[in-house]
């Protein structure tokens, strides 16, 4: 199924995510790029914004990863940081926003 929408007005993000939802917010754009979580955000500050998914074969989704590192200068903040990351506390604030955890 292909989808076609018609955008009087769009804007791609050139400094920071959230530009775009405030583009569209202060009725300058009708339409943005973001990402999911990004509109999730959105949903839960209660602004009116819509999500239009795209298509999962047209989409392309991003992974991020996270190291410590091998002569960090705080090395137990960088270690403290990672355990956090793998605890359930952060992967359920990770999943409140969209994304996805291992």
């Amino acid at each position: 199924m292909q989808y076609y929408f018609y955008v009087h007005n769009a804007y791609l993000t050139k400094i920071h995510h959230r530009e775009s939802p405030m583009k569209i917010l202060y009725k300058e754009v009708d339409a943005a790029p973001v990402w999911y979580s990004e509109v999730v955000y959105q949903k839960l500050l209660n602004h009116p914004v819509e999500l239009v998914e795209i298509p999962a074969e047209e989409n392309i989704k991003a992974t991020y990863m996270i190291a410590e590192m091998k002569n960090a200068p705080c090395a137990q903040a960088g270690k403290d940081f990672v355990d956090f990351m793998k605890s359930d506390v952060a992967k359920n604030i990770y999943k409140k926003y969209g994304f996805e955890t291992p």
